[in-house]
């Protein structure tokens, strides 16, 4: 059988999958991590969906080259919006920006459920999708940062909670970050909100500058 092989980011993201979860790949792009999770036993079936059928050919043609395509499906479909509660105990939804991935969350009902798992990778502005998470009722289990072609990526796993949190900017400019990559994530972070308070900025941006600098500052001591 074909060896399917992941990018960094999302080969941590297949580790956040919980063995033998079902599991739909939202925005599945080719199929390439859906495949990874039936090729290597840790998803019995997954349903992979996006709003490109192209990308879904592309899946399909992988899935039936690696003769998966009984226990793998695609679903041409806006986030989650054909896809079934019982045909998925794991979620992941990776690539995508931070806008897009709440209201994929927000629009689907059945997630408001404490035994199902998101696995979240944002293409950008990690620290609103922390604090929209929060916001929308789910509680952030972990996270772990990673480091790849020159940009840092986070991997969010989260569950429905029903508790409404406002967490503050401090708290969300790093999460529950973790690690191998974590210290450089977390240098990265400190850096950029430095650069801020040393150039011409808004007072409002400044300040919430100050505070995430303070609060890396103390986390270090």
């Amino acid at each position: 059988m074909e060896e399917i092989k992941l990018s960094k980011r999302l080969t941590v993201a297949a580790g956040a999958i919980r063995e033998g979860s079902r599991v739909a790949d939202v925005g599945c792009d080719h199929g390439k991590l859906g495949a990874y999770l039936i090729t290597s036993g840790r998803a019995p079936f997954v349903t992979a969906t996006d709003i490109s059928e192209p990308a879904l050919k592309k899946a399909r043609e992988l899935f039936d080259t690696l003769g998966i395509t009984a226990r793998a499906k695609t679903v041409l479909c806006d986030g989650l919006s054909e896809v079934r509660a019982e045909d998925a105990d794991d979620v992941v939804i990776a690539g995508l920006g931070n806008d897009t991935i709440i209201k994929i969350i927000c629009d689907c009902r059945w997630l408001r459920n404490p035994e199902k798992r998101l696995v979240l990778v944002p293409a950008s502005h990690h620290e609103r999708l922390r604090k929209s998470l929060y916001a929308a009722g789910f509680k952030i289990e972990n996270e772990t940062a990673v480091y790849e072609d020159r940009q840092f990526y986070t991997v969010i796993t989260a569950s429905y909670t029903g508790v409404l949190e406002d967490k503050g900017e401090a708290f969300c400019s790093l999460g529950k970050i973790s690690g191998e990559d974590a210290e450089k994530y977390t240098d990265w972070v400190y850096k950029r909100n430095k650069l801020i308070l040393s150039v011409p900025a808004s007072r409002e941006r400044k300040e919430t500058a100050k505070r995430i600098v303070s609060y890396i500052e103390e986390k270090r001591q």
